[in-house]
């Protein structure tokens, strides 16, 4: 199932918890209870341990704005390695890793159709200054509720 809050106010933080349900859909989803203006609208769920350390799995199992816009933003980083809570870690995503795609795009990136076919894993975000080239022929495979954002001109 995963773990759902609903909180009546930003800036809350959830820390050092164990979501632990590789069954699940999610580990983590916050809703918005009442409707946030000008305040940042994030939860800290950073120092917790997610039952794994790559954070592309850990980005897969939280259910946040990124997929759905009335939700909150979960802010994960730094996470747990393990149950141990001096195990803290920080680990940066590429966007490209292999075949896999996905997160944020930082800086210029370009995906060649040699090097497909790429599977999207995460959410694509596309930032005002970044740019993501798609070379003709590219062929890019997009698993269920994976979503592109892009902000610029």
């Amino acid at each position: 199932m995963g773990a759902s809050f609903s909180f009546k106010t930003s800036n809350v933080s959830i820390k050092y918890n164990y979501f632990e349900n590789p069954e699940a859909l999610y580990n983590l989803k916050v809703n918005k209870f009442v409707t946030l203006t000008n305040v940042r609208t994030d939860v800290n769920a950073s120092l917790n341990y997610w039952g794994t350390t790559d954070p592309r799995d850990i980005e897969k199992k939280l259910y946040d704005k990124s997929y759905d816009e009335i939700l909150l933003d979960i802010l994960y980083r730094p996470y747990l390695g393990s149950k141990n809570i001096s195990d803290v870690r920080n680990e940066e995503i590429n966007f490209v890793n292999g075949n896999e795609i996905g997160g944020n795009v930082n800086g210029d990136v370009t995906l060649y159709s040699d090097k497909g076919p790429f599977v999207v894993v995460s959410n694509i975000v596309i930032g005002e200054n970044d740019t993501l080239t798609i070379q003709e022929g590219v062929e890019i495979r997009v698993m269920a509720d994976i979503g592109f954002t892009v902000f610029g001109r």
